[in-house]
């Protein structure tokens, strides 16, 4: 009686349960999670898409390029070497969760 309540923000506290690879999105009295673009799940376990064997990747056939899954994205390569030809030139899976935002991941090759 006669107590004042408030909203706990969790995402900003880090008391939110949400995957490395989701973003935590506050709501009036609790949050909710959402796996970032490239990964799929429900917010507290999100998986790699791999756009590569889902062909879901704009590599160019035509040119030989390769598709080389990468954490949250995609690359695409040519046969006689490993340096990425290009970045891919899309979003390649978009997440079905209006309220998600990304951050672009960096490219990065093993060995390089």
């Amino acid at each position: 009686v006669g107590g004042r309540c408030f909203d706990i923000k969790e995402c900003a506290l880090g008391q939110d349960m949400c995957h490395v690879n989701a973003d935590c999105i506050e709501q009036i009295g609790s949050y909710s999670c959402s796996c970032k673009v490239g990964y799929s799940g429900n917010g507290e376990n999100c998986m790699d898409i791999n756009e590569c064997e889902l062909g879901k990747d704009d590599c160019n056939a035509e040119a030989i390029e390769i598709c080389i899954n990468t954490p949250g994205s995609f690359t695409c390569v040519l046969p006689t070497t490993t340096m990425p030809t290009r970045e891919p030139t899309r979003n390649p899976t978009p997440n079905p969760t209006p309220l998600a935002t990304t951050t672009p991941m960096p490219l990065a090759i093993p060995g390089m």
